[in-house]
Order: C-alpha cells, then structure tokens, then sequence
C-alpha cells in the first residue's frame, strides 16, 4: 500500500497511515482479482477452469476500464489537484497525477498547514476541489472560498459500479484540471 499523504502530496511521516483506497487502481485491481481466483482455486480446484477463465474476462474489463482513463486524462492540462480526503492516492500514482489533500487521517489541517496547503495550490493555479459524497461542507467551502474556487465536484467513493465510477472519476478530474 501506498502510504497516506500530507497535506503538499508528500508521504506522511507514520507507517501507520498507509493508504486503504487500493481500487481507486486498475493495477492494483488486477492484482485483488489474481489474487482472488487464486485463492478460490486453492479452496476449490475442481473448478479452477471456471475460474481462470472468469479471471480473464474480469482482467479485460479492468485493462478496458484503464485504457478509458488514460483516454480521458491524456489531454489535461494541470496535473495537480486538490482534494479534501487523500482517497485518490493510487489513482494519481496510475495516471500521472499528484493529489493535494486537505485533511490527513480524517483531521482538518491547523491553521498553519492549511495557509501552507492555501499558498501551494495558489501558486498551481487550482482551479476546482474535489469533495467525497456525502461529507461536511463546512471546510471545502472554507477552502474553496479562500482559493476563489468556483467548481467543487463530489466524488463517490464507494460506488458498487466500480467501471462507471472509475470513468466518472476520470471525467470530473479531467474537467477540474483543464
């Protein structure tokens, strides 16, 4: 895993924060959809054929779902953005991006950080935030107030359509960051 950011993008200083949002990656997804089937064979090898071969379909869907991404993102004209909650960590790793967050492990920045956080996307010219669904406003207002922000996209984070929330994902970024 990926360990959580700070608020600039760098890593954060504890290992005990490491990154959770591993299906925000169509690479990582593989591997879970592997390591899946392998352990499915391993309870079950009777059926192994089935499942090798409902492996593959699902990788097709996974290298599809991708290549759909990298379509959407390959002409966007900023590579930074600025999200409240770090969930796009390996999202931006898989794609050429660099996610600035907002809160680290749940928490506001304090007021120093967030002057800091304020100043660094300033000087990127950001132009949107990106908020999860259903989450306090309270300080994206607060961020997107002091930055002069005028679009802020809700992200889901948890969709059960993990091919149309990966493309719609791509789609809100690559409005945001052109």
């Amino acid at each position: 895993t990926l360990p959580s950011e700070n608020h600039t993008g760098g890593e954060a200083s504890t290992e005990d924060e490491a990154d959770p949002h591993i299906w925000f990656s169509a690479q990582r997804m593989k591997i879970v959809a592997k390591n899946t089937a392998d352990a499915l064979v391993s309870f079950n090898p009777v059926n192994k054929s089935t499942y090798d071969q409902n492996l593959a379909i699902v990788l097709d869907k996974i290298d599809a779902v991708d290549a759909a991404v990298r379509e959407i993102l390959k002409s966007t004209t900023q590579k930074k953005f600025l999200i409240m909650h770090p969930m796009l960590a390996y999202f931006a790793a898989d794609y050429g991006l660099e996610q600035l967050t907002v809160e680290i492990g749940g928490q506001e920045p304090s007021p120093g950080e967030l002057a800091a956080l304020l100043d660094l996307a300033g000087q990127n010219q950001i132009k949107a935030l990106y908020i999860q669904r259903n989450t306090s406003v309270k300080m994206a207002e607060m961020v997107a107030n002091a930055l002069t922000i005028q679009k802020t996209y809700a992200l889901e984070p948890l969709a059960e359509d993990w091919p149309a929330n990966m493309l719609e994902i791509a789609r809100l970024l690559a409005e945001g960051l052109n």
